[in-house]
């Protein structure tokens, strides 16, 4: 960019007060989106738009995430599915969301599994929850439940907990879910 192209557009922007400084914090915009990050967990909160014709501004919305990778044949880490969990919108005390790769089992639900045990070929205990998938995408599949404040806190204690999945051909998938900042991540959204 030239110098007469900058000192035009300065010039310009002195003028049209854009250059203004706030006198203080409060004058400053809020975020419309945070982050903050628990150990192996996110918190992820923003304002949505307000709604024509309401009055008052939109409540924040949070959500806590987490995503589970595994090793592939050539000793690389992918992402195989994510795990979301929010307080609002449902008639129970929050929802779960799981995204799981295609070439899905699809009447095969989803499973969160506390206390499993380590191993191949080992019994399951009976599962905290499964969700039913509702709809695939291109790049993914959805699944979507409701949990009590009893599994959140069922969930909160445990240290080893699986989830569960079918592959289209039949292949089960039993992948740990770290629970390293879980509890912390979850202070957070309940604020």
């Amino acid at each position: 960019m030239t110098l007469m192209r900058i000192f035009p557009t300065l010039a310009a922007l002195a003028l049209t007060g854009t250059f203004a400084i706030p006198l203080s914090a409060q004058d400053a915009p809020k975020p419309s989106r945070t982050t903050a990050t628990y150990g192996d967990w996110t918190v992820e909160c923003y304002t949505p738009d307000p709604v024509e014709g309401q009055e008052a501004a939109p409540a924040q919305r949070c959500e806590m995430q987490s995503k589970v990778h595994m090793k592939v044949e050539d000793g690389t880490s992918r992402l195989i599915m994510q795990m979301a969990i929010g307080p609002e919108g449902v008639e129970s005390d929050y929802w779960i969301v799981f995204q799981t790769p295609l070439n899905v089992l699809l009447r095969e639900e989803v499973k969160l599994i506390l206390n499993a045990p380590d191993g191949v070929d080992v019994e399951l205990p009976e599962p905290l929850l499964s969700a039913a998938y509702l709809y695939c995408e291109p790049t993914r599949c959805l699944t979507q439940d409701e949990m009590t404040t009893e599994q959140m806190n069922a969930l909160t204690e445990t240290e080893n907990t699986k989830i569960r999945f079918v592959g289209r051909l039949g292949r089960e998938f039993i992948l740990p879910l770290s629970m390293n900042g879980f509890a912390d991540a979850r202070a957070a959204l309940n604020g």
